[in-house]
């Protein structure tokens, strides 16, 4: 079963937005949709967790309950973490591990989704504004995650030019979601002046971005 966290992206979203006032109604209106999908996804996971505790006191259900849980709380720190930041006033450019980050992210989601998953990162770093791209990192391999059938390729190097890159089979069992996670990369990625194609070939759905 799959405990859907709503902080993780909320926070983000936040940060992302607020940076450019002018986008702000477009971002609250985002925002609210957002939560109301993910909360309503995440409560209607827990409500599946529960039945079944109730019925057959599932071990795996209560283990699910327990992730989740966590998962959620250290996000909501997050939040605060976030929104203190952005009080201050003081957020700036970092010098980035992206395969270190690439490699935080499978772990918060490889125990929410049971995936083959194959791994080749070599070691890249970029300049940018770290929330912003653990954002699109997250959003793009969270996506890679739910969707898929069961296989995710995911690669980080560099020829010529620095590239992340993800593909994974499609689950047809699963609908498609609002495409909200690939409509905020895809500001991001104009807002930075950054790479990024998706398409769809042979049942495989396939994300690259390439930072100059």
């Amino acid at each position: 079963m799959l405990a859907i966290a709503i902080s993780y992206v909320f926070f983000k979203l936040f940060y992302s937005y607020v940076l450019q006032k002018e986008e702000f109604d477009e971002f609250l209106t985002i925002l609210f949709q957002s939560i109301s999908h993910k909360f309503g996804n995440w409560l209607s996971a827990q409500k599946i967790n529960l039945i079944l505790v109730k019925e057959n006191q599932d071990i795996e259900a209560i283990e699910c309950m327990q992730k989740s849980i966590d998962f959620m709380e250290k996000d909501l720190r997050q939040i605060l973490q976030v929104v203190s930041t952005f009080q201050s006033g003081k957020y700036s450019i970092e010098n980035i591990d992206v395969a270190k980050l690439i490699t935080d992210i499978i772990k918060e989601l490889t125990p929410l989704y049971f995936k083959n998953t194959k791994i080749h990162l070599q070691p890249i770093k970029i300049n940018a504004l770290k929330v912003e791209i653990k954002l699109m990192l997250f959003l793009l391999l969270e996506n890679a995650f739910k969707y898929s059938q069961n296989k995710i390729f995911i690669r980080t190097g560099k020829f010529k030019k620095r590239y992340f890159f993800v593909s994974n089979d499609i689950n047809d069992n699963i609908s498609s979601g609002s495409g909200l996670g690939l409509f905020l990369v895809k500001k991001i990625v104009k807002k930075r002046n950054i790479y990024f194609r998706v398409k769809q070939k042979n049942g495989r759905f396939l994300a690259l971005i390439v930072w100059t």
